[in-house]
């Protein structure tokens, strides 16, 4: 019996199909993973960084040869990112900016995410470094230890940035085009540990998230009279729980920073205001450099949001690109729902630190444009990437 085939912006593959050469599976998987294991210590980067090399000669033959059977649209996007990052080149040269780890971030993204576009890797694997991660920390709140001792080289914020991005790239490996009842689960460990870690952002983009996921799947397909009114009636129980939970939680302490602090947070919009402050037009379009402020200085010139360091360091260009991304995702919410959500959240989490996007998770967004805009299947004669049943 043949496989079900599935349709990923407009590439076909096979559904539960398993890829013909474990290396593949090996180099992205392994890629992901040790992206990740970054945050937790630098010397993480030499195992990106074989990764990444064998990640680029995997991609070579279809770069050779079929890159020019891409969509027009493709070939629209690649150019506009190798203008942002030359621009970014000349910016940094001639203003003495240190912007060269975010353009070798973009350069990494661009590669590592036209390759997951191309792949489709056992669910098995494409969830491992989710499960080890969330293994990690769930073993940490058993044990009762404090969340902001779990990363020695970063914040407790991002525990709930890092599972957000490992959930969001097992989603682009395994490629589901509507949300399945296991997809919940993740999403759900997703919330319960950015609780554990107590940061107001991770708390609400792991619910919405869970949410966004959970009514995709309740209105999944078509829907009669009878399933609308059992689907409305599960929002409104999922809304009910959601409200009885926070009161618990609250109770327990475990949403004091969102309580007390909301969602304002004086400390960021003062560093916002600073980068703005007696900016020149020329700054706007090719970024600022802004190591040169005493106030960015005092916060460690962390800017403390991903789309505003992608602004300051490769400029306005990238920064539309990462908009058009996130639009492109909203547009497809109802015709590849998992992908599409999974993709927003993170976004939406990129808001509040840096790193995630102009850093390790540039490719995330790659991944997700290349494959949506990719509306034409793969012809047979390409050097492809995805495998097939043998």
């Amino acid at each position: 019996m043949q496989p079900r085939a599935e349709t990923y912006a407009g590439t076909r593959y096979n559904a539960g199909s398993v890829p013909d050469g474990l290396l593949r599976t090996a180099v992205t998987v392994g890629t992901v993973a040790s992206l990740t294991l970054t945050f937790f210590h630098p010397v993480m980067w030499l195992a990106a960084g074989l990764f990444l090399g064998l990640a680029v000669l995997l991609l070579m033959p279809s770069l050779l040869t079929g890159v020019q059977t891409e969509p027009l649209r493709f070939h629209f996007a690649a150019i506009w990112i190798f203008a942002v990052a030359l621009l970014a080149l000349a910016q940094g040269a001639t203003h003495e900016f240190y912007n060269v780890r975010q353009i070798g971030f973009l350069i990494i993204g661009f590669a590592f995410g036209y390759l997951i576009s191309l792949v489709r890797v056992p669910a098995s694997a494409a969830w491992t470094p989710f499960a080890l991660l969330a293994t990690y920390f769930a073993a940490l709140a058993m044990m009762g230890q404090d969340p902001a001792e779990s990363l020695t080289q970063n914040s407790r914020n991002y525990v709930s940035a890092m599972l957000l991005a490992l959930f969001a790239s097992a989603m682009l490996l395994t490629k589901p085009q509507v949300v399945q009842k296991r997809h919940i689960v993740p999403a759900l460990i997703v919330l319960t540990l950015s609780i554990w870690a107590t940061g107001r952002a991770g708390i609400i983009c792991a619910l919405l998230l869970t949410a966004g996921l959970s009514v995709a799947l309740i209105f999944r397909g078509r829907l009669g009279v009878l399933r609308s009114t059992l689907a409305l009636a599960a929002v409104l129980a999922l809304a009910v729980a959601t409200f009885a939970g926070s009161e618990i939680l609250q109770q327990q302490g475990y949403l004091d920073r969102l309580s007390s602090r909301g969602l304002r947070d004086p400390s960021r919009l003062a560093i916002i205001v600073s980068y703005f402050y007696q900016i020149e037009v020329s700054e706007l379009i090719f970024g600022k450099n802004y190591y040169h402020d005493p106030f960015m200085q005092r916060w460690g010139y962390n800017l403390h949001n991903s789309f505003l360091s992608a602004w300051a360091h490769l400029g306005l260009g990238y920064l539309l690109f990462l908009f058009a991304t996130m639009a492109i995702c909203v547009r497809r919410l109802r015709t590849h729902s998992a992908i599409a959500v999974s993709v927003l959240a993170f976004g939406l989490r990129a808001l509040t630190d840096t790193h995630l996007f102009a850093g390790q998770y540039d490719f995330i967004a790659f991944a997700a444009v290349f494959g949506f805009l990719r509306e034409t299947p793969v012809p047979a004669s390409r050097p492809s990437l995805v495998a097939s049943r043998s």
